[in-house]
């Protein structure tokens, strides 16, 4: 991030260079920029581990808890003897 010798080096062979050498460096980020994109990532980071994070928790448990029950509804249809429409003692008439 920081190329100051490559850029020294330049600055002193080329006439002109040390005007780019100046405008580059003004251009860094202070360290109040710095510290204030360091906060910024820290609250990002934040809200990502207090709402994304436990969102993710309760959808995989919810969906746990569905596929339990969708499991124990099949084995007690299976143990019932039900056909795949909830119906007993259905007769099928094949026609021809």
């Amino acid at each position: 991030m920081w190329a100051f010798t490559t850029l020294r080096d330049h600055a002193a062979r080329s006439p002109g260079g040390v005007v780019r050498l100046v405008t580059i460096v003004q251009r860094q980020p202070s360290w109040v920029g710095r510290a204030a994109a360091g906060a910024a990532l820290l609250v990002f980071t934040g809200v990502v581990l207090l709402l994304v994070v436990p969102a993710a928790l309760a959808a995989t448990v919810v969906f746990g808890v569905l596929a339990l029950g969708a499991g124990a509804a099949r084995s007690i249809r299976s143990a019932l003897r039900l056909d795949a429409s909830g119906r007993r003692n259905v007769r099928v008439v094949a026609r021809r």
